[in-house]
């Protein structure tokens, strides 16, 4: 948790998008083997990359601009294909 007056984007505070400690990627995420039988059993679900989507576009473009600063090049691309692909 981000205390106020440790950086030089305090004013943000909470709005601050950050990724939870140890998870430096929201590619990591879903790359690695957290598909569980609970997860093939609810196939119905939404695969992660367009929830991930669906969040950005909700959150508005200052917002998932703020997220997407503490992505690599390949995530925001991912995501952005991801956007791109919705039905809208």
């Amino acid at each position: 948790q981000k205390t106020k007056g440790t950086t030089a984007d305090a004013d943000d505070g909470d709005r601050e998008a950050r990724l939870p400690p140890g998870e430096g990627s929201v590619m990591a995420q879903y790359a690695t083997p957290q598909d569980s039988v609970a997860d093939k059993a609810e196939e119905h679900e939404l695969p992660t990359l367009q929830k991930v989507a669906i969040l950005m576009v909700a959150m508005g473009q200052e917002s998932s601009g703020h997220v997407m600063k503490y992505l690599t090049d390949f995530e925001i691309e991912e995501i952005t294909q991801a956007i791109a692909a919705l039905k809208m």
